[in-house]
């Protein structure tokens, strides 16, 4: 059975992409993948234009995904007013998302993926919320990580409460680079920075192991250069309520207190694994965290189960990625699908409430470790 939605024979799903760079071209790629076929073998999604501030960007992303010349555009207001999109994804930089996302929505656009992080800020990150839900339109974040089937059985162990209250979660995300390798990462107009690059997938781990809770207190810091953080570290604290309490709960005897310790950077690579440790076990995610393939459960009964998901296969031995894992992405382009054929306004593995906590965390990290974007200081 296919993963992906849609009746045998529906139309496929239109996407338009607004950036063409590195990740829009895995996107792209993914969306060939084996789960994204219908029963038929009939792919269920196709890309039918993509735009960018540069034309042979945009004509060498055409050419390579199989875009007609005519839906190659060179400015993303085109892209806005092509009636034969149904989804956009926009993948530009950080500070233009919220410019993008609700240019998008003024041209009438309904369904719109943003990648992650979906706001530098959450003030901007409330202010595409209200412009999303005041015209109906489905606004997601493009937190892919949580569509990962390895995810998913993480998340219905919490769920099922099969390791009790969560008390700690640990989860790290670092990796090499230098500033003439990745320069969108280490410049201030870009809000480059680990926090925004990497670190949110660890503090999206903290919010779906404590339900989406904002913690008591944050505590953080950050070495930074040239106005980005490039290695930094938080501890979060949460008081939430039992998971196992009773209907009426004491609240001296059924509040539980929890911690997530969190690291991030892009100076030097570490393991890259989210440990989540509960009050009758433990659910490990297994590197690489924010794309992965291994999820163990081990319980104090001695039971320890691990599950391993292969990866979507592409149907051409040409495609190649540029990250790691990017075949996942298929799978959050078929919870996509999965929503709009539901009629359903944001998707559950990511929803509007997970996306608020992890901007709000975000924030108040970013509020301790005094970093401050080029685009917030106009």
């Amino acid at each position: 059975m296919s993963a992906a939605s849609g009746a045998p024979g529906s139309r496929p799903l239109r996407w338009g992409f607004l950036a063409c760079g590195k990740i829009a071209g895995d996107f792209a790629t993914a969306l060939r993948t084996d789960v994204l076929l219908s029963e038929e073998g009939e792919p269920l999604h196709a890309i039918v234009a993509c735009a960018s501030t540069s034309a042979a960007r945009a004509d060498a992303f055409g050419e390579a995904h199989g875009v007609s010349r005519s839906k190659r555009y060179d400015n993303y207001d085109a892209l806005g007013r092509d009636p034969d999109v149904d989804v956009v994804y926009v993948s530009s930089l950080h500070p233009s998302h919220k410019r993008d996302v609700l240019g998008l929505i003024a041209a009438g656009k309904r369904a719109i993926v943003v990648e992650k992080p979906m706001a530098v800020n959450a003030k901007d990150f409330e202010e595409m919320r209200r412009a999303a839900d005041a015209t109906g339109t489905f606004l997601v974040e493009g937190m892919w990580t949580m569509h990962f089937p390895a995810v998913r059985e993480a998340r219905r162990a919490l769920e099922a409460g099969e390791i009790g209250d969560v008390v700690h979660v640990a989860a790290d995300f670092c990796f090499t680079s230098e500033p003439d390798s990745i320069e969108r990462i280490w410049r201030a107009e870009h809000a480059g920075g680990g926090l925004l690059d990497v670190g949110v997938y660890a503090v999206a781990m903290a919010c779906m192991a404590f339900r989406n809770a904002i913690p008591t207190s944050v505590v953080a810091s950050a070495v930074t250069r040239a106005g980005v953080d490039v290695t930094g570290g938080a501890v979060l604290r949460y008081d939430v309520p039992s998971a196992s309490g009773d209907p009426d709960p004491d609240p001296d005897r059924d509040r539980v207190g929890g911690l997530a310790v969190l690291s991030w950077g892009v100076r030097a690579a570490s393991a890259e694994v989210c440990r989540i440790s509960g009050t009758r076990g433990s659910i490990t995610i297994a590197s690489p965290m924010h794309c992965p393939t291994t999820v163990e459960i081990a319980t104090l009964d001695g039971s320890r189960t691990t599950r391993t998901y292969p990866l979507p296969k592409t149907g051409k031995a040409s495609d190649a990625f540029v990250y790691r894992n990017s075949e996942g992405l298929a799978y959050e382009a078929a919870a996509v699908k999965a929503c709009l054929d539901a009629g359903a306004k944001e998707c559950p593995e990511y929803d509007a409430t997970a996306s608020r906590a992890c901007a709000t965390i975000v924030q108040r990290i970013r509020d301790e470790i005094g970093v401050r974007y080029d685009c917030e200081r106009s």
